[in-house]
């Protein structure tokens, strides 16, 4: 059983141990540097002000996984917000992202109810990725060709976008 809720700063280092994981390993984030613990906490502190930062507890106390939203562009004239959420690789597969993900969207809403939308960019190799976000409704967007480069290769990137019911 996980319990999904708003991360606390006390959360931090644990969240920051998942995020360099997939910096380190994976093209799901062009981070190429680890996540110092000075940057995690301003991401959190930035995010969190207007948007959810969301931590998915085991009952063991560890934690998870997270989620958060962002704004997606600067302009104020936007309304849409940018998602994001990574887990602990011993907890992929087993519905904890799905749960997380869909409170995201919940929350998300209810902070900022003028937005129309969210929107993901994903790594077009992380087929698992699309195919969690077309699980929760989102479509696909468009594609950016070449957009970054990880690992000696370069990588395609795609936006999916999720429109909110009226």
């Amino acid at each position: 059983m996980v319990r999904i809720r708003t991360a606390l700063p006390a959360d931090l280092d644990a969240i920051r141990e998942i995020y360099n994981y997939y910096i380190r390993t994976s093209t799901a984030t062009f981070l190429e540097a680890d996540c110092t613990p000075e940057e995690m906490t301003e991401k959190y502190e930035s995010q969190l002000r207007d948007y959810p930062f969301l931590a998915a507890e085991e009952e063991t106390g560890e934690i998870a996984g997270f989620a958060y939203a962002s704004r997606f562009r600067m302009p104020s004239a936007y309304r849409l917000a940018e998602t994001t959420i990574y887990l602990s690789p011993h907890c992929v597969n087993r519905g904890i992202g799905l749960e997380l993900y869909s409170r995201l969207i919940r929350e998300t809403r209810r902070k900022q109810p003028e937005l129309t939308g969210l929107v993901a960019c994903i790594t077009l190799e992380n087929q698992a990725s699309i195919r969690f976000h077309e699980k929760q409704g989102f479509l696909a967007a468009g594609v950016l060709r070449k957009a970054g480069f990880k690992f000696g290769r370069f990588c395609d990137v795609g936006f999916w976008h999720y429109l909110y019911a009226d």
